[in-house]
């Protein structure tokens, strides 16, 4: 089964994004590799309105507070649009614009699976993959390689449960499935 894979690039991750898209690619999946620019990039993507690119896995390579919120690029007072959000997105700024349905959504952004309001938006229609906790060394990038491996010969939940148990780093992403989705 071909996926088309939306991967965006918050920046600061180092070359997490890069080393993600070139493997995936060599796996065979087609990856678009997205560099976020500004808050309403995000947006747009959440709402479903990308239209040059239909996706059906979205990886989100970001950081995020301990308290779940994704961390979203500063710009300068004169360069955010009218408007356009300020502050790093949590649930409350999430509800606001999440429309995306039948999706796989891998978040590798630290803690962005431990707020159960978070966790409910991006699961309700769609299987969400997030870690509950800090994600030490090159362990999520791990994580994403092996899901992916094992995604060309497995179903998710089989796929998620060999690409979690490699150590207790990779423990640390846990799956929130809707069960609508095949």
């Amino acid at each position: 089964m071909e996926k088309n894979i939306l991967l965006v690039d918050f920046g600061d991750t180092g070359n997490e994004s890069e080393a993600i898209r070139q493997v995936l690619e060599r796996y065979g999946y087609y990856v678009l590799l997205f560099p976020l620019g500004r808050p309403n990039d995000l947006i747009q993507i959440f709402k479903n309105d990308i239209k040059f690119f239909k996706f059906d896995t979205l990886i989100l390579s970001c950081h995020s507070k301990e308290d779940g919120k994704i961390i979203m690029p500063v710009l300068g007072e004169n360069i955010y649009l009218k408007n356009e959000p300020r502050e790093n997105f949590g649930a409350v700024e999430i509800r606001k614009y999440f429309k995306l349905t039948n999706k796989t959504i891998l978040n590798l952004g630290c803690y962005t699976g431990k707020d159960k309001k978070m966790v409910e938006i991006f699961s309700e229609h769609n299987n969400y993959i997030a870690p509950v906790d800090a994600v030490l060394g090159n362990s999520a990038l791990n994580f994403v390689l092996n899901l992916f491996y094992y995604l060309k010969d497995y179903e998710l939940e089989t796929a998620y449960i060999k690409a979690s148990s490699i150590d207790s780093e990779t423990k640390l992403f846990k799956l929130y499935k809707n069960k609508h989705i095949a």
